[in-house]
């Protein structure tokens, strides 16, 4: 009998194959609801934050108003002294205290020569004079004699006087006497520097020994020159003086006022300089192209506390200002300078020039009751009535409300 064949699964397979099914294609429930619930509590949360912002901006919201008011400034001056042996700032008589502070400074510098001048010589050398007059005679000349060169034609000078002995007589042959003598040219400059020449006496002319007395050299006469140079002038001197001292006490000064306390200034014109030693490597008329001066200087000045000074320009303004005026303690631009500083009684007269930036008085109470509760439009509007308001800014928190609270505490009108 055949066998037969069953094309299907046995019954245990089939039901473990149908129960796998379902585990694999459908999704959990609980996965379904946690996901909801996250998102409502995250809903929830951004609701209830966004009302508290909201609700906590509504009663505590601020307003600032930035007021910048038209301004005119103005100018004014006054006088105050400054002492040593003041203690204490005296509002009333104008007096505040001051401390002395010196300070020394050494310095060398190097200068041109500006002078100028001539140095020159006379060109010098020795020549032979002849004397062959027949008969024989003596010949005397005197100091200063002129000799006439053949070379150039320049006249030079015997620097002592001449005794010339008589010719000698050989047969019917004439043999001159003579002497070497030292001459100088008659001016200074190269243009005497000549060769061996021969010289004609001018001053025998028209005598009968001009034409049996000359001379004549051998070597060159030189040494004869002209030419400008650099000399150290009286006013080189005087001017580089004046120049060092200037630089000494501009940096005496900026040292002066670097070792100042913090918050302490000296004047203009408040700074004694004085020169303690000075001189030059070179005097006046001395041969150089440059020269070098040194000197040590002192500087002393009488040095005073700003904040004093300010208390004083504001209580000055708080008795000469009108009262319907106002001023940014801040803005103020104080100017000083001394009109004399007597280190002896350590004391300096100081006059303070005060420029301040004034504008009518504004009544912040007034403006804070008018803006109370109004919006920005309706806030502008408002303070653009006021003709000494130069320019409005203002400035919400939170940035969304845009209406003035209804507390007065809440806003806040600043004026710059």
């Amino acid at each position: 009998m055949p066998k037969e064949i069953f094309d299907i699964l046995p019954p245990e397979k089939i039901e473990n194959q149908i129960l796998e099914i379902p585990l694999k294609s459908f999704p959990k429930k609980k996965k379904r609801v946690k996901n909801f619930l996250f998102l409502t509590f995250f809903l929830l949360f951004f609701l209830i934050l966004g009302l508290v912002v909201f609700i906590n901006g509504f009663f505590y919201s601020t307003l600032f108003v930035y007021l910048t008011p038209k301004t005119e400034t103005k100018i004014l001056k006054t006088e105050i002294e400054i002492q040593t042996s003041q203690t204490n700032i005296d509002l009333e008589k104008k007096i505040l205290p001051g401390v002395l502070f010196e300070i020394e400074k050494e310095g060398k510098k190097q200068f041109i020569t500006t002078g100028k001048d001539f140095i020159e010589s006379k060109a010098k050398g020795v020549i032979r004079v002849y004397n062959s007059y027949n008969p024989p005679t003596p010949l005397n000349l005197v100091a200063n004699t002129r000799f006439l060169s053949a070379e150039k034609s320049k006249i030079f000078r015997s620097l002592k006087s001449i005794n010339l002995k008589p010719a000698e007589i050989e047969g019917r042959k004439v043999i001159p006497s003579y002497i070497d003598i030292e001459v100088i040219a008659q001016e200074s400059g190269e243009d005497y520097n000549i060769g061996p020449s021969k010289f004609s006496i001018p001053g025998l002319s028209g005598t009968a020994f001009y034409y049996t007395t000359w001379a004549e050299s051998f070597t060159e006469i030189k040494g004869g020159f002209k030419k400008e140079i650099k000399v150290v002038s009286e006013e080189d001197i005087e001017k580089s003086k004046k120049i060092l001292e200037k630089e000494l006490g501009n940096l005496a000064q900026k040292s002066l006022k670097e070792q100042l306390p913090l918050n302490f200034d000296l004047a203009k014109k408040g700074i004694f300089v004085k020169v303690l030693r000075m001189s030059c490597d070179k005097k006046t008329k001395e041969q150089g192209t440059e020269f070098y001066c040194q000197a040590k200087i002192k500087a002393t000045g009488l040095g005073f506390n700003l904040s004093d000074l300010k208390k004083i320009a504001l209580d000055f303004l708080k008795i000469n200002l009108d009262f319907s005026k106002e001023f940014d303690p801040q803005k103020l631009v104080l100017d000083y300078f001394s009109q004399g500083l007597n280190l002896d009684k350590g004391k300096m007269i100081l006059t303070l020039e005060i420029k301040v930036p004034l504008y009518e008085k504004i009544s912040r109470e007034s403006l804070i009751s008018e803006i109370k509760g109004k919006s920005e439009k309706e806030i502008k509007r408002l303070l653009m009535k006021y003709p000494q308001i130069k320019e409005i800014q203002l400035k919400f928190r939170p940035f969304w409300f845009k209406k003035a609270p209804d507390s007065l505490e809440r806003i806040r009108i600043k004026i710059q």
